[in-house]
């Protein structure tokens, strides 16, 4: 019999007042049932951060993990300019520095508020992953602001996932090497360059053990890949960290559907993300 597991994280943001979001999950373990005849359970998890509503049906989990970005900040401090998110080739960043000038604290928290929302994703999905007790034969990574549109362009893949004869395998809608400018110097593949869609994808029970593996010693990867990058570059966030943090004996097949999926946000998360943007996080 199979099992899949389903796994939030991050904010949870609008997830209580777009009903939708859940509905669309409800359809997807309907459609999985159909299916897959041998399917035993479908369980649900989650984690968010403290400062974010609960799910309203937090009943519907096995378990939703809550913690304090706080944690975040006492990573950073330890050793400040080498772990706070920089990007010094940013406008906004060149111009706030300039403004501030006399005033290096808010500068630095200012340093620190970034930090949260570039590692944010990453810290919030390690410990997702972290309390699943119990072994899957497939996990479907996903976000609380996540709709799926089309519940048969995920569905279709979760039998490839559970197929025991799999390697380490991860399905998802893209995956890709950013194109890189023009230099003087040679050109090899880096794995900064990677692009990954991380919002949403499968990964088989290999799969999200070697990310459980990774979680085990998650200060130390981290301090390694962010403190690799020369203080003249910009911090590694959001995609180009996921892609420096996923596993390389991880096989990824970009499958999924592109239009399958939806990230739906609420006119006050507009504009979270657009302050988020303008600082090249």
């Amino acid at each position: 019999m199979k099992r899949i597991a389903i796994v939030f994280s991050g904010q949870t943001r609008g997830y209580n007042d777009i009903p939708k979001i859940w509905e669309s999950y409800q359809s997807l373990e309907q459609k999985l049932y159909e299916t897959y005849p041998d399917l035993e359970t479908i369980d649900y998890y989650g984690h968010t951060w403290d400062d974010q509503p609960l799910p309203f049906n937090k009943d519907d989990f096995v378990d939703v993990v809550v913690s304090s970005q706080s944690e975040i900040d006492d990573w950073v401090n330890e050793d400040f300019f080498s772990r706070a998110y920089q990007n010094p080739h940013n406008e906004e960043w060149q111009d706030f520095r300039k403004q501030l000038f006399d005033d290096p604290h808010k500068v630095l928290n200012r340093m620190l508020y970034n930090s949260r929302a570039a590692y944010g994703q990453i810290f919030s999905f390690f410990h997702s992953i972290a309390h699943i007790s119990h072994d899957y034969d497939a996990y479907f990574r996903t976000r609380w602001d996540l709709v799926i549109e089309q519940p048969d362009g995920v569905n279709i893949f979760f039998g490839e996932a559970c197929k025991k004869e799999h390697p380490a395998l991860m399905l998802n809608t893209r995956t890709y090497m950013k194109p890189l400018e023009k230099s003087n110097y040679s050109i090899r593949a880096d794995r900064r360059d990677w692009f990954m869609d991380d919002t949403h994808f499968i990964l088989n029970h290999s799969g999200m053990g070697k990310y459980k593996q990774i979680g085990k010693e998650l200060w130390n990867y981290l301090e390694n890949i962010v403190t690799s990058f020369e203080r003249r570059s910009t911090t590694p966030s959001s995609h180009t960290l996921w892609g420096l943090v996923h596993p390389s004996e991880i096989r990824g097949y970009p499958s999924i559907q592109g239009g399958s999926c939806q990230l739906i946000r609420t006119p006050k998360h507009y504009i979270y993300k657009e302050d988020v943007d303008k600082w090249g996080i």
